[in-house]
C-alpha cells in the first residue's frame, strides 16, 4: 500500500520548504577547514598524522 502526502498537508510540518531541507542535508556535512581535515592521516600504528608526519609541539623541541 502506497500513501502519498502533499506537503500542505502535514499538520505540524517543518516551516522549511522541501528544497531547504534538501539543500541543508546536501551542506550537512561541509568543512571550510576541508583542506586542513583531509592532510589528517594515521599511520599503521593508529598515530596520528598530518600529511603523511606525525605532527610535532614546540614542547618537544629544547628551544622553549
Amino acid at each position: 500500500m502506497d500513501l502519498t502526502l502533499a506537503w500542505d498537508g502535514i499538520i505540524g510540518r517543518p516551516t522549511s520548504s522541501p528544497a531547504q531541507i534538501d539543500a541543508a542535508v546536501t551542506a550537512s556535512h561541509n568543512h571550510v577547514n576541508k583542506t586542513q581535515l583531509d592532510a589528517l592521516g594515521e599511520d599503521e600504528g593508529q598515530n596520528l598524522t598530518y600529511r603523511g608526519q606525525r605532527p610535532t609541539i614546540a614542547w618537544s623541541s629544547t628551544n622553549w
